[in-house]
């Protein structure tokens, strides 16, 4: 789930899954507009990375699983994130979240859903409980910063709100943050085959 591209910043590259102060100040103004969708609920960070931002979910979210597939970045959160009671590491081997179905309020994905398996969104559906949120938070599909992932792997917003829409998950916000953009998408309380 960490990306492997190393994006520029500041005039030098840094691992994704590495937070910087300028990222982190985004994060909180991100969190800030999506604390109704995960107040009290338990989260999932996908791709959490460091924990920088795992930080900023587990200040309103009852439990966040912080979900990496790189055992390295797993252990930084771990330091990173000392003496935080609500916050879970799971190390992801493979597709899948390593979660019961059902089991989720919501899953935040920054940064971090471009580099999933077509078809995630299925995974992510089968995590969350009933009318939970999906929350993706991810570059545009555009030339407008000199960083960030490959263009060809991008998704843009209107593909990834189709993907989830397939699932029975309509949008319930969407926001412009210049070079990314924000979706939260909530799952049908119905049963849908995934």
């Amino acid at each position: 789930m960490t990306p492997v591209h190393e994006p520029q910043h500041g005039g030098r590259h840094m691992h994704w899954g590495w937070s910087s102060p300028d990222r982190l100040e985004l994060m909180e103004r991100v969190v800030g507009e999506i604390k109704p969708y995960i107040e009290g609920r338990s989260v999932v960070d996908l791709g959490s990375g460091d924990g920088g931002i795992t930080k900023i979910l587990a200040s309103h979210a009852s439990t966040v699983y912080a979900v990496d597939n790189d055992s390295m970045m797993l252990g930084a959160l771990a330091e990173n994130c000392k003496g935080i009671p609500n916050i879970e590491p799971l190390l992801s081997k493979g597709a899948a979240i390593p979660l019961k179905d059902g089991s989720a309020g919501a899953v935040f994905a920054s940064n971090s859903f471009h580099d999933m398996p077509r078809g995630y969104e299925a995974e992510i559906h089968r995590v969350l409980e009933p009318e939970g949120f999906a929350v993706v938070f991810d570059w545009k599909k555009a030339h407008i910063y000199n960083g960030g992932p490959p263009l060809s792997i991008r998704l843009d917003q209107e593909t990834v709100a189709k993907r989830f829409a397939a699932l029975g998950f309509s949008k319930v916000m969407e926001r412009d943050y210049g070079t990314h953009y924000l979706l939260v998408l909530q799952k049908s309380g119905r049963q849908t085959n995934a």
